[in-house]
């Protein structure tokens, strides 16, 4: 998965390797990477869905829901 971020531009944090970010413009998505666990967050509903139906055409992805809450450890 890293591979693919990288081919659209995904900036992984320094301050934190499970995290990804890109920005277009003034919209954005950041993605976290844990285990088996992916959390997808963007201020465009248009960008989080292209985002989402590149990841489902390399990868088997399960949408449960919205987050309502992010534990951090």
């Amino acid at each position: 998965i890293i591979q693919f971020l990288a081919i659209f531009n995904f900036i992984n944090l320094i301050t934190n390797k499970n995290v990804y970010c890109i920005q277009y413009g003034s919209d954005f998505v950041i993605l976290t990477l844990y285990v088996n666990d992916t959390l997808i967050a963007a201020n465009s509903l248009l960008l989080l869905h292209t985002i989402k139906s590149y990841l489902h055409s390399y990868f088997f992805l399960s949408n449960l829901s919205e987050v309502h809450y992010i534990l951090s450890l």
